[in-house]
């Protein structure tokens, strides 16, 4: 089971449903381990009008085993890549 958080609100996925659903015109921008970074590039895309999916692919039994994935559609991903250079640095 994978949660997703948009607007603050959690979604929870089978991992069949994500596999379905990113591979339809959506791709990864950012991976990261630290929960902050990936919320505050989800800030900065959606202050910039992206629509922008966080993943948190973080284990329920071990929280400190996983990571944070944030996806944007296809079209979106060359200004996504930009506007999170530093982030990412």
């Amino acid at each position: 089971m994978i949660q997703a958080i948009k607007n603050n609100r959690t979604y929870s996925f089978s991992i069949s449903q994500i596999t379905c659903n990113m591979e339809k015109g959506w791709v990864e921008v950012l991976f990261t381990e630290q929960e902050y970074k990936a919320t505050m590039a989800v800030g900065i895309l959606e202050s910039a009008g992206i629509k922008a999916v966080l993943m948190n692919q973080h284990d329920s039994a071990y929280k400190t085993f996983g990571d944070f994935v944030v996806y944007v559609e296809e079209q979106e991903e060359q200004k996504a890549l930009e506007l999170l250079k530093e982030l990412k640095n």
